[in-house]
């Protein structure tokens, strides 16, 4: 067989969108993935190998000489010249129950490959809610939040009313019976009254740290404007609403502004941030609109939700 017609590998990915193309090993042959590795010492390209089980693995290295840096419990694998460590604890991961830990292993092993070394913190699951009241202050003092959890997933939840932070839900398969693979755990993170929550799909521990690092990449370029607001889009938060960013946002009492347009020259506009990506752009009491058109009352609502939690991230840091 030759695995080379099987493959055409997206080496300009991360370039588009500062996340390289991820090998899903699950389902490929050996063969496979070693001239996929093959293609990428060639290139000096680097991927990295999820899902990729003990067997398989040393049946790949038994196919050539590749140098790799391999965690048995994630089932992941990566070049050990990965890149350089950017940062420390910028990302929590937590996981509800021990056996949660594989999905979340997945996610800190995704953050390590991109040079951010994640703080892993298992076992704090609900039924013993003293274990996470322990470490919430540990929690606290991350900029991004990814939660693991199955059976009832009730840890996001509890998690999205003590925190600001976004928060990455990833529901896990963990469970008996009407757990089913993890729907429940799924269901109840889509469900959650905790407002601003993202929610993966189940076991995809390597989504919910791309989801993470979207959201670290674009961090830089949320600012508090304290001097000229120059940027062409921009967003001003009112300090009423500063000490309550889980508030459900009620478009008719709300001072909440949302505006787009470029600012007056030189003009100081304290308690602004500066957010080039937002599209919204308006909100007022007749109407949501976004891009010019209506857009839905519940998507906008979550949006609102996450850039709250945004801002106040990164305003406390």
């Amino acid at each position: 067989m030759d695995a080379k017609k099987d493959i055409n590998l997206d080496f300009d990915r991360e370039d588009r969108i500062g996340l390289d193309e991820a090998i899903f090993c699950e389902g490929k042959t050996a063969e496979q993935i070693a001239e996929i590795l093959f293609q990428a010492k060639l290139r000096q390209h680097r991927f990295l190998l999820t899902r990729f089980s003990q067997d398989k693995q040393q049946h790949v290295l038994s196919l050539g000489d590749f140098e790799m840096d391999y965690d048995p419990i994630s089932q992941t694998g990566f070049s050990p010249d990965s890149n350089k460590l950017l940062s420390q604890n910028q990302v929590s991961v937590i996981c509800a129950g021990t056996s949660d830990i594989p999905v979340a292993r997945e996610a800190a092993r995704t953050l390590q490959y991109y040079g951010h070394q994640a703080k892993e913190i298992s076992d704090v699951g609900v039924a013993g809610l003293w274990r996470l009241l322990d470490r919430l202050d540990d929690i606290k003092a991350s900029k991004v939040i990814i939660v693991v959890a199955g059976m009832d997933a009730a840890l996001p939840t509890v998690l999205g009313g003590l925190v600001a932070q976004p928060l990455i839900g990833v529901p896990t398969s963990v469970g008996y019976g009407v757990a089913q693979g993890g729907a429940a755990a799924l269901h109840a993170m889509l469900v959650s009254c905790s407002p601003g929550i993202t929610v993966t799909n189940i076991d995809n521990g390597y989504g919910g740290a791309c989801a993470a690092l979207r959201i670290l990449r674009t961090a830089h370029i949320y600012r508090r404007s304290e001097a000229t607001a120059s940027i062409a889009t921009w967003a001003q938060i009112p300090s009423s609403l500063e000490g309550a960013p889980d508030t459900p946002i009620d478009p008719i009492c709300s001072p909440l502004a949302v505006i787009t347009g470029r600012p007056p020259s030189n003009v100081a506009i304290p308690g602004t941030w500066a957010i080039p990506g937002l599209r919204v752009l308006a909100i007022s009491p007749s109407n949501f609109v976004e891009n010019g058109n209506p857009a839905d009352d519940s998507a906008l609502s979550i949006a609102i939700s996450m850039l709250f939690r945004y801002a106040r991230s990164m305003r406390s840091k």
